[in-house]
């Protein structure tokens, strides 16, 4: 980037999940909304439903990019 100009921030410039363990306890995906009322067991290591949500999230952004380019053609 030019001095003087602002680059893109990538890598961890970006909330994936928020942990509230306070007066309320569950974890929520802020890409999905997927929200789980179980924190220590994902605190643990149980990711499966947030990598399965992720997954069908993905596929449907890629599926309104395809949809958006086809559109425009």
């Amino acid at each position: 980037a030019k001095r003087g100009q602002k680059s893109k921030i990538g890598f961890g410039g970006q909330t994936i999940r928020n942990y509230v363990l306070h007066p309320e306890q569950y974890v929520k995906d802020t890409r999905t909304g997927l929200k789980v009322s179980n924190p220590g067991a994902v605190l643990d290591g149980e990711l499966d439903a947030f990598i399965e949500a992720y997954l069908k999230w993905r596929v449907a952004q890629d599926q309104t990019v395809d949809a958006e380019t086809k559109s425009s053609v």
